[in-house]
């Protein structure tokens, strides 16, 4: 084989157009966003498995969030 360029057939360019460029890179951009959207729900999925499998006594403890954490019910005065 040559290492000559072929000629193209129909007239068609070999060069990528603007549009072609920017149609791949708007596919790119949206393939990487579909991956990240789809990688986090898989992420929220797996947690939901596991905590589907803790048994029934872990759901019933105290909430361990700041939220939890109760002020004493009467103030002092000093």
């Amino acid at each position: 084989m040559s290492d000559k360029p072929t000629r193209p057939i129909f007239g068609e360019r070999r060069d990528p157009s603007l549009f072609q460029e920017g149609a791949m890179l708007m596919a790119k951009g949206a393939a990487y966003g579909a991956a990240v959207f789809f990688g986090a729900m898989a992420i929220i999925f797996i947690l939901i498995a596991i905590g589907a499998t803790l048994p029934p006594e872990s759901k019933e403890a105290p909430d361990p969030s700041l939220g939890a954490i109760e002020a004493p019910s009467e103030i002092r005065a000093a």
